[in-house]
């Protein structure tokens, strides 16, 4: 067993400066166990964050545990056993003592949001209750991974609309702006999104018409890496910048160009004769300074100057 604390305002105050750490979730996690050991007598304690798509709990930091029962606390049947339990619903419990007598499990919550659980294995569990629900707000703020996702998300000035995308294809408000729709069809900015995010792109751009047929450039990023791990990435609307003067057929050419569309399926589509989408790219490569199409589409590509193909 380890520490002994009389003064949770101590504690309160170290978890605090912890919360505010420029760091990564799994190190915060780690401060926090390390502080709260020194702090309060336990010899087992994890935190972790929910996976609300595969309904389990997804450690980042603990210790003390066999191998067998860490199986156990990332296993679905544990997460059921919790929601049993009353970890969550209308009047959710602020601490639960497990079906071992020495364990106390905290669930973390912010904006009313279920965010994950603080557990731990001590001779009195009962007598941290207390301790453990004040300072259950903070640890909860400092594994928060809506906060990083918020951060990201100011790498893009002025954003308008938002959502972030998960890997079973469903999606989540971002904090704190409008989700998609406000902006205009939200349907194929994720479809095209998504194919970025397939392919590998880390940062990618594209254009969007919103619901006034006003420009949006939308932004994506992806959050490979941040737990609990079924967030695959953020789009974000902003203002569309300098779009270098191209029109809408050209910027729909772009799009055609690099979805791999050869010429004759182009001037099909848009029902053009060979010359006038001749003309069209060369209007394109003059207005980027480029010296052919390849050019001219990788320079689109790099900075967002196209319209996405219709899905097929």
């Amino acid at each position: 067993m380890t520490g002994a604390t009389s003064h949770p305002e101590m504690l309160i105050f170290d978890l605090a400066d912890i919360a505010h750490r420029p760091c990564s979730l799994v190190a915060r996690a780690e401060a926090l166990l390390t502080t709260i050991r020194s702090e309060i007598a336990h010899d087992a304690a994890f935190l972790s964050l929910f996976e609300p798509e595969r309904c389990l709990h997804s450690a980042l930091a603990r210790y003390g545990y066999s191998r067998q029962r860490e199986q156990h606390l990332d296993s679905p049947a544990f997460a059921d056993e919790l929601a049993a339990r009353g970890l969550r619903g209308p009047a959710p419990a602020a601490t639960i003592l497990g079906a071992d007598p020495s364990e106390i499990y905290v669930p973390l919550r912010a904006g009313g949001d279920y965010l994950g659980l603080f557990g731990m294995r001590t001779t009195a569990p009962e007598r941290w209750q207390e301790h453990l629900t004040v300072v259950a707000p903070i640890i909860a703020r400092a594994v928060d991974p809506r906060q990083k996702l918020t951060a990201m998300a100011s790498l893009v000035a002025d954003p308008i609309a938002a959502t972030v995308l998960t890997r079973a294809g469903s999606t989540e408000p971002l904090p704190g702006l409008p989700g998609l729709a406000s902006f205009g069809p939200a349907a194929p900015i994720v479809a095209e999104a998504r194919a970025l995010l397939a392919a590998g792109a880390g940062h990618a751009s594209f254009l969007a018409t919103g619901a006034s047929a006003e420009y949006g450039k939308v932004t994506v990023l992806a959050t490979a890496g941040l737990p609990p791990g079924h967030r695959s990435g953020i789009v974000l609307v902003s203002h569309p910048g300098d779009l270098h003067g191209l029109t809408r057929p050209e910027l729909t050419v772009l799009g055609l160009h690099l979805a791999d569309w050869d010429d004759r399926r182009i001037t099909e589509h848009l029902g053009l004769t060979g010359a006038t989408a001749a003309g069209l790219l060369d209007s394109i490569c003059r207005k980027l300074t480029a010296p052919h199409r390849d050019a001219a589409t990788v320079q689109a590509a790099a900075h967002g100057l196209y319209l996405p193909a219709a899905p097929a």
